[in-house]
């Protein structure tokens, strides 16, 4: 099978518009955060009326198989650093590259909003890993990047799992409201989960693999492993991640965009020290 880049946003964002902007997703531990580098072929209207094709739309309509060529292009007009909004015009088709994924089916199941993906056992499994620090949930993201495996990885806000627990469970969601305003911001920010998707692109024999190596990993980092719903409910099909990402107070992905921790940890400085500032 192949698969895009898809935005964490639910159905109502579309990849097109998630290119133009950060081209962010939570394919981008295994596929590029810029855009720019998987676009083919792109059709762009300006204000004045003109239309502009770039890549490999410039030798006809039907060719949406490679980009411009060797060297800087214009497509970076298209996206900056964070997009324009809409402002230069608009883009009215766009090509993207693919990429390889386990050739099953992804079936949905539900009515939204309580709906969602099963993910096939042989070749997909979400594992969440607990952490006591910040430095060994950063060793364990090394290690893995060193060993090459997990399709999407992220850092989960404490408060997603109390709203997936939630979900058929009266008496958890009675503890947590009567817990919620005792909570320090300590114990808040203190709870250190990565999720990470596993993915037997090539076989099931892969799929071990990497599940072996990456219990490797968490317990040389003192990790504990937690239990995790094996169905999807953001990363294919994005059904239900309004109702994760809006009350969690951040629409947009953990990873952030960024290529390596060294990105990761120079972005984190800075903000850090803007507050610090303000």
């Amino acid at each position: 099978g192949l698969i895009g880049c898809l935005p964490g946003g639910g159905g109502g964002v579309s990849v097109l518009a998630n290119s133009l902007v950060n081209g962010m997703g939570l394919f981008n531990y295994r596929i590029t955060y810029a855009s720019q580098r998987r676009w083919n072929g792109i059709e762009w209207v300006s204000p004045e009326g003109e239309i502009y094709r770039m890549g490999s739309l410039v030798e006809d309509e039907d060719s949406w198989y490679w980009q411009d060529g060797l060297g800087p292009n214009v497509s970076g007009l298209m996206h900056g650093i964070t997009g324009w909004g809409g402002a230069m015009g608009i883009v009215t088709k766009m090509s993207t590259k693919l990429y390889p994924i386990a050739s099953e089916n992804l079936e949905p199941e539900g009515i939204s909003y309580d709906s969602c993906v099963k993910l096939p056992e042989d070749r997909m499994k979400w594992y969440n890993a607990a952490f006591s620090s910040e430095e060994d949930v950063e060793k364990t993201l090394g290690e893995m990047a060193k060993a090459g495996i997990g399709f999407v990885v992220n850092r989960v806000p404490g408060l997603w799992r109390d709203i997936a627990k939630s979900r058929g469970n009266l008496a958890y969601r009675n503890m947590f409201w009567k817990s919620w305003g005792k909570r320090t911001r300590e114990e808040v920010s203190g709870r250190r989960v990565l999720r990470v998707l596993l993915v037997g692109r090539a076989s099931k024999a892969q799929l071990e693999y990497e599940e072996r190596v990456f219990m490797d990993i968490v317990e040389k980092y003192g990790g504990r492993v937690l239990e995790a719903r094996q169905v999807d409910e953001a990363s294919f099909f994005a059904v239900n991640s309004l109702d994760m990402w809006q009350p969690t107070g951040m629409f947009g992905d953990c990873d952030v965009g960024m290529e390596s921790l060294r990105c990761i940890r120079a972005m984190g400085e800075g903000w850090r020290t803007k507050e610090t500032e303000q």
